[in-house]
């Protein structure tokens, strides 16, 4: 497989072993996409070692195969940092299986899962609405401190990449079936920047989203049904094109209930920031810093002269301020 798709006309680098495989298979359909290398009945390491040992032996014929190859272990679900639900043991404990039998240089990338989803309201599902992950600090930056803290206690340390993410709304909801409203696509698109700010914020080298084509599951796809961009998509498509080039620098502190980041490179700084809640908040800019605002999809604000500062107004969906230091 590796000899074949390594050629020129596939050039395929990267090769992932499975997908979500902290799931116990009784707890997925036969033919499922994901999981199955679970063990619900092993406390200690719910099959994590067993899969260890796969990773050993695939991992070095991936190797020998192809030098240049990157080895990804599958795409943690890691649902919870301490699973107390009847009848599903302890997936947590995956990854420490995996290292305790030495499996760590076998493989290059830890790549973990980061789902949420839209509950008929504004509020962020990804850090307020995160379950046993909000202690942790939200489901995609909680989830990256727990795996660091996992391997730092086995003396290990891979680079983190989010290759499954998304904000969907289930249909098991009323207000998902037969589809969602407007409201929900804008919230999906809101969320798409938010999350990525987190993600790169957490030095995480990467993230997926999940997925272009649509639907998609969840109507999580960028593109609808007909193949045409969602608000999501242009957000994305923003997103890319002011941070492009730029680096994390620090968080940035406007107002209490607003959360904003800094990113910059060669003199150029760009703010992105977003009410904490579906409120609308007045931030200051000093006027001798302030170059241009701009909404979640490009469009130019008017700051309000405020003595010496410009003021905008920051609500739930995230803007872009560009500045001086």
């Amino acid at each position: 497989l590796v000899e074949r798709y390594r050629t020129p006309e596939f050039d395929v680098r990267d090769w992932e072993l499975g997908n979500e495989v902290d799931v116990d298979p009784d707890l997925v359909p036969i033919d499922s996409q994901y999981g199955c290398w679970g063990e619900i009945e092993d406390l200690d390491y719910y099959g994590g070692d067993y899969y260890g040992e796969m990773v050993k032996v695939v991992g070095q014929a991936i190797k020998l195969e192809d030098p240049n190859a990157r080895v990804w272990i599958g795409g943690l679900m890691i649902a919870s940092p301490d699973t107390q639900t009847p009848g599903h043991g302890k997936p947590e404990r995956f990854l420490r299986g995996i290292l305790v039998v030495g499996a760590a240089p076998y493989f290059d990338v830890l790549p973990y899962h980061a789902h949420t989803g839209y509950y008929n309201k504004v509020v962020d599902s990804e850090s307020d609405l995160a379950g046993d992950w909000i202690p942790w600090g939200g489901g995609v930056r909680g989830k990256a401190v727990y795996l660091r803290q996992i391997m730092s206690e086995y003396g290990v340390d891979k680079p983190l990449f989010v290759n499954e993410i998304g904000v969907g709304c289930a249909s098991k909801y009323e207000w998902c079936n037969p589809s969602p409203d407007d409201v929900f696509y804008e919230f999906q698109a809101d969320m798409l920047v938010r999350i990525a700010a987190r993600v790169i914020s957490e030095d995480v080298d990467g993230f997926i989203w999940y997925t272009l084509n649509g639907p998609g599951w969840r109507e999580m796809g960028l593109l609808d049904g007909n193949g045409d961009p969602r608000y999501s998509f242009t957000a994305y498509q923003e997103l890319i094109e002011e941070l492009y080039g730029k680096s994390y620098i620090s968080p940035v502190v406007y107002h209490e209930d607003v959360e904003a980041y800094i990113f910059g490179a060669n003199g150029k700084f760009v703010h992105v920031a977003w009410a904490k809640d579906d409120n609308q908040y007045p931030i200051l800019i000093p006027q001798d810093r302030f170059i241009e605002a701009r909404t979640r999809d490009g469009a130019v604000i008017t700051p309000v002269a405020v003595g010496t500062d410009y003021q905008i107004t920051v609500g739930f969906s995230p803007v872009y301020i560009e500045r001086q230091p």
